[in-house]
């Protein structure tokens, strides 16, 4: 089985970016939608349950995305872009700190995007096609 670097790259970030979905938010979970809407440290209650589910059907889709799976593909495409809209507005939130994770957040997951979508230009070359130096 080949797997292009631009999907093991997506994959890997795939599921490092759902393990910290499902980190921050199960830290933050426990306090409760009146604490954590109350709080103006960590995002919205149901910014985190989002987090959770995103998280968690993340890491499925990145174990699919490193096996080459067309359906891990398009789920990977769709959480990304679920989880990257669901940051948008950190951006614009007086605390600095929550705007460079959302910033992060957005960048990442377009990352992400951008390699699932790649078009792989070895496979097209042929296999006897070598790149000159």
């Amino acid at each position: 089985m080949t797997r292009s670097r631009s999907y093991l790259l997506a994959a890997v970030l795939q599921a490092l970016l759902s393990l910290a979905d499902l980190a921050t938010s199960l830290i933050n979970l426990p306090r409760g939608a009146v604490a954590t809407d109350r709080a103006g440290n960590s995002p919205p209650y149901a910014i985190l349950l989002l987090a959770v589910i995103v998280g968690a059907a993340g890491l499925v889709a990145a174990y699919g995305v490193w096996r080459g799976q067309k359906w891990a593909v398009i789920l990977t495409i769709l959480l990304r872009t679920l989880d990257g809209l669901a940051a948008l507005p950190g951006l614009l939130v007086p605390n600095p700190s929550l705007q460079i994770l959302a910033g992060v957040g957005v960048a990442l997951s377009a990352l992400v995007i951008v390699l699932l979508l790649r078009r792989d230009t070895s496979a097209a070359r042929g296999p006897g096609h070598r790149r000159a130096p």
